[in-house]
């Protein structure tokens, strides 16, 4: 997949995702919200109508009380004729003093105490169109019977009469008292369709709540059919919950409420419907959705081209960076902008420069590496491959490389006379200057040594020479003229290492220095030095670079343990001591890279072939 379609794809869902899940948080949040809301109302609703429940039937019985307490004991004061023709009008001045309670009653019946108790009084007979006929069955109580009115024991407003379980106990009774004295006991007859409808007629729908209730066996009953249909087809829990606490459930788009009366038991209920509520919910979400995507997608109007140019960009630089993998160094990115792309094609273009650069000083290191392999080439081919022998005389040099050209140099010949010439040296510095000023020096000592035979005139002679031409440059060196007869040795130490000489008795000496090196400070001070060889001497030639090697440690090699390296091994032969030290030297090292030529020459007089 190419990056303008990730970034794409990484835009929709950084945009998208977040958006649809803050969406979907808000509608879930107000759902919750509204739900909570409506049943915070609806049970709310729910404990007024059961509270309602229980005011109506404290407010009948006061009244019923304040009413028995006049009219009824004024009533008993009167004659008996008197007492029939007021008790006609009783029935007007109930309805005057309990108003739209009176619809509520069946019947009422005052017994004086001194009277027995008989029971409820049956329903008489109403005269066609009357509401309530005034009874008086025994001159010894008062009884009224509303009973009359039972054909308006609907639910009010609704011309239903749905048949009613009997929830109440149907009669409220209690003592008439003049202060301490019960004057008599009065009980009423309640109608529960009439008590039922009064508190559900009184509820008063806010949001399209439909009140109801229901019996102990779960019967429903509402105001009108259709909200009886209604609320018959939710799933209502048929059982009410104790205590009197509210009993809460969430039905799709509606909410119910339902609450126990512990008087009637009858549970009152709210059925709400939220489904308009959730519409509109709904529509907002919508819209918010709506208009949230109609941002993304004019965002995304600015992405594309964005995208666009991002990815071209990274285009033209891929297409380069291939062309300077392929060997094309003169590729460069033409990128205009000031962002990270433009400073990701400047990198770029610096780096290709570089390579460019760095390739071509590779190809003039690989020149130089090949000339000076070539130079060390000549250089070896400069010095001797093959021991010179002469008689019981032996001599033979090994030079161990180090990676660069050296100034390092050994050299033996013979002279006229039966003399032999013994020369190393050591050229300050490294590389190809140090290389051609010891073949210059080489080729000059080997050219005037047969005509030269003082030793000091010809070290002075070169140390003339280099200090005019060469003013930094100097070198150790060390030239002996061996006398093969006699041998006897003359030679000028110039600043170089001591010399091993090995005695046939055992003994070491070493030959010390006789002079500073040549062209460090010019002007003479150099002197000859001559001994006596005999036979089973060893005379060891090295420089600098065999000593001085470090392990990996760095640690020296050390002229003593080469001294005791020498001693050890002097029985072997000229070029078995040769291998043994070049061995050991190696060993020492381990795999630490040399930093200096190291250069040895060994002269055994005896001619003794062992190892």
């Amino acid at each position: 997949m190419k990056i303008r379609a990730k970034l794409i794809l990484i835009f929709w869902g950084l945009a998208i995702l977040p958006l649809a899940a803050i969406t979907l948080y808000s509608y879930t949040s107000s759902l919750r919200a509204l739900r909570a809301a409506a049943e915070q109302e609806s049970a709310a609703m729910a404990v007024d109508m059961g509270s309602r429940m229980e005011s109506v039937s404290r407010d009948l019985n006061r009244q019923i009380q304040r009413f028995a307490a006049f009219e009824f004991r004024r009533i008993m004061a009167l004659p008996e004729k008197e007492r029939t023709a007021e008790m006609k009008a009783l029935e007007s001045r109930l309805k005057t003093q309990m108003g739209e309670n009176v619809s509520l009653l069946q019947s009422l019946q005052f017994t004086p105490a001194n009277v027995p108790p008989l029971g409820p009084p049956p329903p008489a007979r109403p005269r066609p169109g009357a509401k309530g006929t005034p009874v008086q069955p025994d001159s010894n109580r008062i009884v009224i019977d509303l009973s009359g009115a039972e054909s308006r024991a609907e639910i009010p407003g609704t011309g239903v009469r749905p048949p009613m379980p009997p929830f109440f106990p149907g009669r409220f009774d209690s003592e008439l008292r003049n202060g301490t004295q019960v004057l008599g006991k009065i009980s009423a007859e309640i109608s529960p369709h009439r008590l039922l409808g009064y508190v559900l007629m009184r509820t008063q729908p806010r949001q399209g709540e439909i009140p109801f209730a229901m019996d102990a066996k779960g019967k429903l009953y509402a105001t009108n059919p259709k909200d009886l249909e209604k609320i018959n087809a939710l799933p209502i829990p048929k059982t009410a919950n104790k205590g009197g606490s509210p009993q809460q459930v969430s039905i799709k788009d509606w909410v119910l409420v339902t609450r126990k009366d512990p008087q009637s038991g009858l549970s009152f209920g709210i059925a709400r419907p939220i489904s308009d509520n959730l519409g509109d919910l709904r529509r907002t979400t919508a819209r918010n959705m709506g208009y949230g995507l109609l941002l993304v997608g004019f965002a995304m109007i600015g992405v594309i081209p964005l995208s666009s140019r991002m990815t071209r960009n990274l285009t033209a630089l891929t297409k380069e960076t291939e062309n300077l993998a392929r060997g094309d160094f003169a590729s460069r990115v033409q990128v205009a902008s000031k962002d990270e792309f433009g400073k990701l094609a400047e990198a770029f273009n610096r780096m290709a420069e570089d390579i460019r650069e760095n390739q071509k000083l590779l190809v003039e290191r690989e020149k130089l590496q090949k000339e000076l392999e070539m130079c060390r080439q000549i250089q070896e081919e400069m010095l001797p491959r093959q021991p010179l022998r002469d008689g019981a005389i032996e001599v033979k040099g090994v030079s161990i490389p180090a990676r660069e050209v050296g100034g390092d140099f050994f050299n033996y010949f013979p002279l006229s006379g039966g003399n032999m010439a013994l020369l190393i040296g050591d050229v300050s510095g490294k590389g190809l200057p140090a290389a051609l000023l010891m073949a210059n020096l080489q080729a000059r000592i080997q050219a005037r040594l047969p005509l030269e035979l003082d030793l000091v005139k010809l070290v002075e002679q070169l140390d003339d020479e280099i200090a005019v031409n060469n003013s930094e440059a100097y070198l150790t060196l060390f030239i002996a003229v061996l006398d093969s007869q006699s041998l006897s040795l003359r030679y000028v130490n110039a600043g170089h290492n001591p010399q091993i000489l090995l005695r046939g008795d055992g003994s070491v000496e070493r030959l010390q220095s006789t002079g500073r090196p040549i062209g460090l400070l010019a002007g003479g001070g150099f002197q000859e030095q001559s001994i006596a060889l005999k036979h089973g001497d060893a005379l060891f030639f090295y420089t600098d670079g065999l000593v001085e090697a470090e392990n990996k440690d760095g640690k020296e090699f050390g002229i003593a343990r080469l001294q005791s390296l020498l001693v050890e091994e002097r029985g072997r032969g000229l070029e078995g001591m040769l291998a043994k030290v070049e061995e050991t030297f190696a060993g020492y090292r381990g795999g630490i890279e040399a930093a200096d030529d190291a250069t040895m020459m060994l002269l055994k007089i005896g001619g003794q072939q062992a190892g």
